[in-house]
C-alpha cells in the first residue's frame, strides 16, 4: 500500500507540472472567457500557491492521503479534456466551425468551483493535527 501511495503522489506532482504547461497554452482562451476566466485565473493562482505550499511543507498527510491525490489528478484530467477539446479539435481548423465561448465559460466556472473545493480541502488537511491523521490511518 505504501508503494501505491508513493506512485500516486508522484503522479500528482507530474500532473501538477503538466497542469501549469496546459494552463499557459490556454491563457488566451481564459482571458476571452469574461468574468469566468478571471475567476478561473484567480483560483488557479491560489491552487498553484497551495500546491507549492503542500510540497514545501513535506507533511505526510498530503503524501499519504489517497483521496486527496486522486482528486488533484482528476482535476488535471478534467482540465486536459477541456484543453484537448479547445486546442486540438480538428474541426476548429476550418472556417465552418467556430469555438463557442460559452463552452469555455461554463467549464472555467466549473473548474473554479472544483479548485475552490480542493483549496478548502487542503486547508482542512493542514488544520488536522498529526494525532488525528494517525488515528484515521489506524482505523483504515
Amino acid at each position: 500500500m505504501k508503494l501505491f501511495k508513493k506512485i500516486l503522489y508522484g503522479i500528482r506532482i507530474i500532473t501538477n507540472i503538466l497542469y501549469l504547461v496546459l494552463f499557459i497554452y490556454m491563457l488566451p482562451y481564459i482571458y476571452n472567457a469574461s468574468w469566468q476566466g478571471i475567476l478561473f485565473l484567480g483560483t488557479t493562482f491560489l491552487y498553484i500557491g497551495m500546491t507549492l505550499w503542500t510540497l514545501l511543507s513535506k507533511k505526510k498527510v498530503y503524501q499519504e492521503t489517497i483521496s486527496y491525490n486522486l482528486i488533484m489528478i482528476c482535476v488535471f484530467c478534467y482540465f486536459t479534456l477541456i484543453t484537448v477539446r479547445i486546442l486540438i479539435d480538428p474541426r476548429l481548423e476550418s472556417n465552418l466551425y467556430v469555438l463557442n465561448m460559452e463552452y469555455c465559460r461554463n467549464n472555467f466556472f466549473l473548474l473554479s468551483l472544483i479548485l475552490i473545493g480542493v483549496i478548502l480541502n487542503t486547508i482542512l488537511l493542514a488544520l488536522a493535527t498529526e494525532e488525528e491523521t494517525r488515528k484515521i490511518q489506524k482505523e483504515r
